[in-house]
């Protein structure tokens, strides 16, 4: 049995019941990276004796730490680990080791969790890729920015790994590697101790191998307990189908997902309606570009005005274009974002969750880009809850999901309506 392949509750019951240790978790994990990452090229700072080392130190405790005793973690390397490299993507940081753990880092350790490594991002989390490829296939793209994580996930290489989404950097790359990942609501989870991109917008979320690993997770770090009994029929439900106003992105595949997607739900009887967003929404992509370029310019001052020799051109590009932005400007887009969250409220009085894209297609081809975060940038900047969930694979293999949408501060409710779903579709794929 190899145990890295296997989600996070299989583990959690093998370590409660001392069948297997974490020593012997971390080893499979170890065997996996050093066979895979040379090609997929996921982790930044990873070293197999601090992982054999922290293995053991969980091992020779005899009381359960937590409930992710013994599971180790992959870390987005914008989010400070004590004593582990966190160069945010960028050749200015490329000698940095942080300090202090970050709030999360501390969350997950409290609950018995070790940090496996530090994960490939992008510069700055930001747009322009870095090396990490696809392990479905590895001339295309896993996503980003948090492309490390994604791909160490999906490639079994740690059962779940940390990111953060300013536009569409956790959904994107989980959509595009196969596997679930969660986007929180907008301050679910401190973000002290993460490298900011655009603080308004900033979100850690999470990537693992099952809905029920991501509430599991979410349990562990915020105490809210997720109980996946509680909602046990779709059939209960009221969903929305939502192909946004930038449905003209989605390429053929996923109009044939969705048109699928929904002749399933009829024949097993499970009620949704297509819904219709008013205009303003189709606005709302802009408005959350402008605000993260804005945003950029204040956190990346200095490395602008001390080292832009070292910044990509894409990066000089964003900040000069977030520098032309007025403050006006960025006063009437909140506004705008002010009232559209207002009718986000409205909307979720009729429907548990919204079903959307969670990208255009599959994975684009080669590493030039990371893909097209145009079904992710309205749910971000409306502060609501995401969900990935994989659908199937492409005729290419590679795979494609659905976004689940919920309404703010209800992720416990949209992890339990996500289950279902996912349950659901694995039936019927």
């Amino acid at each position: 049995m190899s145990l890295n392949k296997l989600s996070i509750f299989e583990l959690q019951n093998l370590i409660h019941k001392k069948e297997i240790t974490a020593s012997e978790l971390v080893k499979d994990c170890i065997s996996q990276i050093t066979s895979r990452d040379a090609q997929v090229k996921a982790w930044i700072d990873f070293q197999s004796s601090d992982a054999l080392k922290n293995a053991k130190f969980i091992d020779d405790n005899e009381q359960i730490l937590g409930p992710l005793h013994g599971i180790p973690v992959g870390m987005k390397d914008i989010i400070d680990v004590a004593g582990l490299a966190c160069s945010r993507g960028s050749s200015i940081y490329e000698d940095r080791i942080a300090t202090t753990d970050a709030h999360v880092v501390s969350l997950v350790k409290g609950a018995g969790s070790f940090v496996l490594g530090k994960t490939v991002t992008t510069e700055f989390a930001s747009g322009n890729p870095n090396v990490t490829c696809n392990p479905h296939n590895l001339d295309y793209t896993p996503g980003g920015s948090s492309s490390g994580s994604a791909a160490a996930v999906a490639d079994f290489m740690v059962p779940y790994a940390f990111g953060t989404q300013t536009a569409g950097s956790m959904i994107r790359p989980a959509a595009f590697c196969g596997i679930p990942a969660i986007k929180p609501s907008f301050g679910t989870i401190s973000r002290a101790g993460l490298s900011y991109v655009a603080d308004s917008l900033d979100t850690i979320g999470w990537f693992a191998r099952d809905i029920k690993d991501l509430g599991i997770i979410y349990h562990a770090i915020t105490g809210h307990d997720v109980n996946f009994e509680k909602k046990d029929d779709l059939k209960k439900l009221k969903i929305g189908i939502c192909r946004t106003p930038d449905w003209n992105n989605a390429e053929k595949l996923i109009e044939d997902l969705f048109e699928g997607l929904e002749d399933n739900l009829s024949q097993s009887n499970v009620q949704f309606e297509n819904i219709e967003l008013s205009k303003e929404f189709s606005l709302l992509g802009e408005v959350q570009n402008r605000i993260m370029c804005k945003e950029m310019t204040f956190w990346l001052e200095d490395e602008w005005k001390n080292t832009s020799h070292q910044l990509s051109q894409y990066i000089i590009e964003r900040l000069e274009f977030g520098k032309k932005i007025s403050s006006e400007q960025i006063l009437l887009d909140n506004l705008l974002l002010e009232n559209s969250r207002k009718k986000m409220v409205s909307m979720f009085e009729d429907y548990d969750f919204i079903i959307t894209p969670s990208a255009p297609g599959s994975a684009p081809e080669g590493l030039s880009s990371t893909g097209n975060s145009v079904f992710n940038r309205m749910w971000t900047a409306l502060h609501l809850p995401c969900i990935n969930i994989p659908v199937k694979k492409s005729e290419n293999n590679l795979p494609i999901g659905v976004q689940v949408v919920g309404k703010f501060k209800s992720d416990v409710n949209l992890l339990q309506s996500a289950k279902l779903l996912q349950d659901f579709i694995r039936e019927a794929y």
